[in-house]
Parts: C-alpha cells; structure tokens; sequence
C-alpha cells in the first residue's frame, strides 16, 4: 500500500494532539515499486528532481544554525512523553564532530570501510 505523506500525518495527528504538526509543502512523487527475483524491493520516485540551490546538503544545516540556531531542528517525544529537541546549532555541533571524528582516523580515500 503506498502512502502519501501528507495523509500518513493526518492519520497520526488524532493519536498526538498535542504534537506540533504544521502543514508542509512536498514535492510531487510518482512512486514505483519493483520487487526483484532474489526477494529485493526498489522503491523511487519517477518524479524528476528539480535542481538544488546548495551543492552539498550540509551546506542547509550550516545556513539555518547561523540565522536560527535555537531553532528546533528535529524533536521526538521522550520516554517520559516530554518533547526531545535538538536545535540547528546542536546538529550542526554533532556533525562537525562526527565529521572530525573520522577525519581523525585517516581512513584512505575511496575505502573508508
């Protein structure tokens, strides 16, 4: 069964009323499932991407954490049913030193595994 995400939100809404859902804006999908002989399922989107204005993704996570970093950048509800968050100024805080993490085990190039 395919799902659009607005409608999956809308189905969890009643169950979180005080969760703080807003209305967001998605692209437009086409959904293709293929499932393979050996068992494997390829799920994509048909839908020609437009291009991006950023050449790296990380490069909107530096952008919100210089112009809002006490914004909520992801929140999740807590065992104890409190709201979890982590501002963009924190993630960007954890990528960086993720990032420097593994720059500092020299991992070679084209083999980081």
């Amino acid at each position: 069964m395919t799902r659009h995400i607005p409608e999956a939100i809308q189905a969890i809404e009643p169950l979180r009323p005080d969760a703080p859902f807003r209305n967001v804006n998605f692209a437009p999908v086409d959904i293709r499932l293929d499932t393979r002989p050996d068992g494997t399922v390829l799920l994509s989107n048909a839908q020609p991407l437009n291009a991006l204005p950023v050449q790296q993704l990380g490069e909107y996570l530096r952008r919100h954490a210089a112009s809002r970093p006490e914004q909520t950048f992801l929140a999740q509800m807590g065992a104890t049913g409190d709201w979890e968050r982590l501002t963009y100024a924190q993630a960007l805080a954890k990528v960086n030193a993720l990032s420097q993490w593994l720059l500092d085990q020299k991992l070679p190039a084209g083999h980081p595994c």
